[in-house]
């Protein structure tokens, strides 16, 4: 680990902690901010003294100024909850935002008139850009995605709000309106009442595909996927960013906050080692930001197309014989395949930082849609974000990651997941299907 120095203009020295890997060795890199203009306006010149700017970006800071603990937040007690009151909740969540309302939030004269590329912030909650908040109301959602999740994965819900103390946690659950087996939309609902009452109603929010269709009606017609002999396949199950987009309306209506630091979206058969706070520390600025760290806030700024953090697989796959291709959109076909180029991540946990969520949303809403492993990276690629990757030391590869399931089962894997803890090992595991 060594230690690089990011001289912040003439007004502060703040020593970062990064990796090896993200920092050219031994170089002293410079984010100029000149003392005569504020923070935060467009005409500050950010530079950085190294002539390879864009390796700088390219790698980015993974360490992060430590910021002070917030205390616990305070949820609502667990209460029993009817299932006529959880029909009302899915019917409360009915998206009806448009896509106006995730614009940025700009800065206003008092005596203008507010436009249609304005969210008011005291009526439209939305995503505010990175360069424009407060840095001490930051805050960035995690969205846990599941589906009748076992005890063992609501332990793992629990270490993650436990540990993200300065992060809104939610737990977002997927509903199949469409079942015709009673018994298994009884057994349905009642793990969804289950996880009401376990984790609070203020954490729970439930979507259905027809939610994601009513937010997005160019998805009627991109082909639907068939998982064999159970039928049509529920977005869940492919279309991770259209999914979340609808936790993230819920959040922003329920609410009624805005997001200032961008959302990290996670699956349930997830176990990290280590501590989920400390980890996503490292990999956002949101907390360099909320420190008052303005040379993290200039560098966010210079990303046009904002960041995404994830661990990818190549971005020179070929397109046509993925298997995924034929549920591809005909928008995204058209407009994100390079030369029959896609870029590829996994997507066990990842985050999004607003603009990029922003561009996103713009992009599926005129129809871009794939395979979320393929069509996320492949539009970071396209929409000029940056891709951000988890480093080696974080992801336990030797033979634990990714498709574990294929090479070990689930006793052997908690073995491994033992043996790391108690050698004090941090590192992402996944799949842990028990």
């Amino acid at each position: 680990m060594h230690v690089g120095r990011i001289l912040l203009g003439a007004r502060q020295h703040c020593a970062y902690q990064v990796s090896a890997a993200a920092l050219w060795r031994g170089d002293t890199l410079t984010v100029g901010v000149p003392k005569s203009v504020d923070v935060g306006v467009d005409s500050v010149n950010s530079t950085i003294s190294d002539s390879k700017e864009s390796n700088f970006v390219k790698h980015f800071i993974t360490g992060a100024v430590a910021a002070q603990s917030l205390p616990q937040p305070v949820t609502t007690m667990p209460q029993r909850v009817t299932p006529a009151a959880l029909v009302a909740r899915l019917a409360d969540a009915a998206p009806v935002a448009s896509a106006a309302s995730f614009v940025a939030v700009e800065p206003v004269a008092s005596d203008a008139s507010p436009t249609t590329s304005v969210a008011p912030v005291d009526e439209s909650p939305t995503l505010i850009d990175e360069t424009f908040f407060a840095p001490e109301d930051a805050k960035e959602l995690v969205i846990i995605r599941t589906y009748i999740p076992s005890p063992a994965m609501k332990e793992r819900f629990h270490k993650i709000i436990n540990d993200n103390t300065n992060r809104d946690v939610i737990i977002s659950i997927n509903s199949h309106t469409h079942l015709s087996n009673t018994t298994k939309l009884e057994r349905e609902r009642k793990a969804h009442m289950e996880l009401i009452e376990e984790f609070g109603e203020d954490r729970i929010y439930i979507y259905t595909d027809e939610m994601v269709d009513k937010l997005f009606p160019t998805l009627a017609a991109v082909p639907k996927f068939v998982a064999g002999q159970y039928g049509i396949a529920s977005y869940g199950y492919y279309l991770s960013n259209e999914c979340a987009r609808i936790a993230i309306e819920q959040f922003l209506r329920r609410t009624r906050k805005h997001i200032l630091g961008g959302v990290w979206v996670m699956v349930d058969d997830m176990e990290y080692t280590g501590n989920w706070k400390e980890l996503f520390d490292k990999y956002t600025m949101t907390e360099a930001i909320k420190a008052g760290n303005t040379g993290a806030r200039e560098l966010v700024k210079q990303l046009k197309g904002g960041y995404m953090v994830s661990h990818g697989y190549g971005t020179r796959n070929n397109f046509s014989t993925d298997p995924w291709a034929k549920y591809s959109s005909t928008y995204f076909k058209e407009h994100m395949v390079e030369e029959d180029k896609i870029a590829k991540h996994t997507e066990h946990v990842v985050f999004y930082s607003n603009r990029f969520i922003r561009l996103l949303m713009d992009e599926m809403k005129k129809g871009a849609h794939a395979q979320s492993e393929m069509g996320t990276a492949t539009m970071c690629n396209v929409l000029s974000c940056k891709h951000i990757q988890f480093q080696d030391e974080d992801i336990d590869a030797d033979g634990f990651w990714v498709n574990n399931k294929r090479k070990h089962t689930p006793e052997e894997v908690k073995t491994h997941l033992a043996d790391l803890q108690a050698k004090g090992q941090h590192r992402l595991v996944h799949p842990c299907k028990w």
